[in-house]
């Protein structure tokens, strides 16, 4: 991590205020952003174009970043080679003690945590109901946590669980897994494994293999693949599809139709 994104992840953002969510698609963007109002922190759930400020630096979002646009900049944006359904979440605020810091992009250790925040804060800004503006700020707040939770999390915590961690990017998708044979590939206790999850990934191990289950549902459904949802529910290693849509929904703020239907697959599953 650099001085400039440990700044970023310092700052006291006690006093902090929302001025707009949106999802922003290719259609939605300018070409260029001249003294930008406010700070913005966007999340990109796919490469999405690149940015070119005015001090030189270059940033090209990759799938999963969360990329800052500070206050005041001025940038050239490029989303020539993007489809038109592409897009990403951006939050934008002001926060009196944010200053000086310069536009970078952090790759998070679990994307699909950090998209829900900014999934439930557009929708919360869309639909405007009482307290959407407290609520889009405790979603800033929960993004900003789990940047921090990922930076700063002691590496000897990872190492020790990074067994776990393997076994279950390796075997998600064929069906249970139990915590107590985590436990065992790591050689330590459920409950110190629990606690290391938490405290590296900022959630537990079930959580951790839900997230990736709905990351790779959320590939599927948006991809061209023309495979149902309950089907797309087996490839994630769950056979009860009614509980795979009420998880997805739980991460997403959205049913697995109305994702799929976001992004301009119209498959009928």
């Amino acid at each position: 991590m650099n001085a400039n994104t440990h700044n970023f992840l310092d700052t006291s953002f006690v006093g902090a205020n929302i001025d707009l969510v949106l999802f922003v698609t290719k259609r939605l963007t300018s070409n260029r952003i001249i003294n930008r109002k406010g700070h913005g922190l966007v999340y990109y759930a796919r490469t999405f174009g690149r940015l070119t400020f005015t001090d030189g630096t270059v940033i090209r979002p990759q799938s999963g970043q969360v990329v800052y646009l500070p206050e005041n900049s001025t940038y050239d944006i490029d989303v020539s080679d993007q489809r038109d359904e592409d897009g990403c979440y951006a939050i934008n605020f002001t926060c009196p003690n944010l200053d000086g810091v310069k536009p970078f992009a952090f790759d998070v250790r679990l994307p699909s945590l950090v998209e829900t925040y900014f999934v439930k804060s557009e929708k919360a800004w869309r639909e405007r109901r009482p307290g959407f503006a407290e609520k889009c700020l405790e979603c800033l707040y929960g993004a900003i946590a789990l940047m921090k939770s990922a930076a700063y999390s002691p590496s000897s915590h990872r190492e020790t669980i990074r067994p776990a961690v393997d076994f279950i990017h390796e075997n998600y998708a064929f069906g249970k897994i139990s915590i107590p044979c985590l436990a065992t590939t790591c050689g330590i206790s459920e409950v110190y494994l629990r606690k290391l999850f938490a405290e590296t990934y900022g959630v537990s191990p079930v959580e951790y293999i839900n997230r990736l289950r709905v990351d790779r549902a959320k590939e599927l459904l948006s991809g061209d693949y023309h495979i149902s949802s309950s089907e797309i529910s087996a490839l994630c290693g769950l056979s009860d599809h009614y509980y795979f849509c009420r998880l997805f929904k739980r991460a997403t703020g959205l049913t697995p139709k109305e994702y799929r239907k976001m992004h301009n697959n119209v498959y009928p599953g």
